[in-house]
């Protein structure tokens, strides 16, 4: 793939409804969890879930992802830069696998909901992979501007976990974070996007680019959750491989930025990757892992990465420009992203 600049970023979750604010929370550590008040557990407590506060009441998850992709488009000052739409805005969606309470048509609701409410949007196939989805939507917008070198283009992720069936479908898999399973995740609900060009368009633009997607690599988890056997993390080591480059010895990741969620799968899968893969870390202990703040966002992971990344660097807190982001769905797809920023700080 080519190279894309990011130009801007947007973030819609608990705990904040901008980049600033999110990535300002997520730094102190701050949590975005509440007890949803129309879905208990198996022992008849309410679950605990993190969610913007405008979708907290909202159970129809295709309605609450157009929201909130919405509302996050939006929110980018960036759009500034394409006011221009007579060729359309080409929109990239990451979205979450089906499931209970997620079933039938709902990529198409969601993309018909932002064609109808973003003027000029033009809204390619949308991902469907979950966690791994927002590499694939960043692979699908580099495609495009490979052709397409003075057009603009948005990836967006969203997810939610917040409808009484998906709730009562984790409880029943034990994945719920709960008194009677410390090993769970908290439910959460967010959308992130990232303004991309090509880069010989930056400089026609009125903003830098913030920070370039230098490559994206994907793999197949051979052992994915619920299923037999222990995950060794093979897939996400292959990826880690792939974007650091062959033969190199100094560390080329300066930070990690990954979906571990409290759950044991994902925490053996990360440990195993890590005891094989260190030397390609700065600090292979200091990854950042979000979702004890805002909870799991499922597809929406990879484009929140992102804006985090790009916040950290802006303000003057990375550990260095280059981060690495992973993230796995379900079904065993996973996908990493090797971002570079402009700046990191001093």
């Amino acid at each position: 793939m080519i190279p894309i600049c990011v130009l801007d970023t947007a973030i819609w979750s608990s705990v904040g409804l901008t980049s600033a604010a999110a990535a300002a929370a997520v730094r102190c550590g701050l949590s975005g969890f509440a007890e949803y008040e129309h879905a208990r557990d198996r022992l008849g407590e309410p679950v605990v879930v993190a969610t913007p506060p405008a979708q907290a009441g909202n159970d129809t998850p295709a309605k609450a992802m157009a929201d909130m992709a919405v509302a996050a488009v939006l929110s980018m000052d960036g759009l500034e830069e394409v006011d221009d739409r007579s060729q359309g805005l080409a929109v990239f969606l990451s979205l979450p696998e089906a499931r209970p309470g997620l079933l039938g048509a709902y990529p198409e609701t969601v993309a018909a909901e932002i064609r109808a409410r973003v003027n000029g949007a033009r809204v390619a196939r949308p991902e469907s992979f979950g966690h791994a989805s927002g590499g694939a939507a960043l692979l699908q917008a580099a495609v495009y501007l490979q052709t397409n070198s003075s057009g603009y283009a948005i990836v967006v992720g969203v997810d939610t976990y917040i409808n009484r069936d998906t709730l009562a479908w984790l409880d029943t898999n034990r994945q719920l974070h709960a008194t009677y399973n410390a090993w769970g995740f908290i439910p959460g609900a967010a959308a992130g996007a990232c303004l991309v060009c090509h880069p010989n368009h930056v400089p026609r633009t009125r903003r830098p680019a913030l920070a370039i997607v230098e490559q994206v690599a994907f793999g197949t988890e051979a052992v994915p959750i619920k299923s037999a056997g222990v995950c060794l993390g093979r897939a996400i080591t292959g990826i880690v491989d792939a974007l650091a480059g062959s033969g190199v010895v100094n560390p080329v990741f300066d930070s990690l930025y990954c979906d571990l969620n409290g759950e044991a799968y994902r925490s053996d899968e990360l440990g195993f990757m890590l005891s094989r893969c260190s030397s390609r870390f700065r600090e292979p202990g200091a990854f950042h892992a979000p979702a004890d703040c805002w909870g799991d966002v499922g597809a929406a992971s990879i484009p929140l990465f992102i804006a985090l990344a790009i916040h950290a660097a802006e303000s003057g807190y990375s550990a260095g420009p280059t981060s690495l982001h992973l993230a796995g769905s379900e079904a065993g797809l996973r996908s990493g992203v090797r971002l570079r920023t402009r700046t990191w700080g001093t």
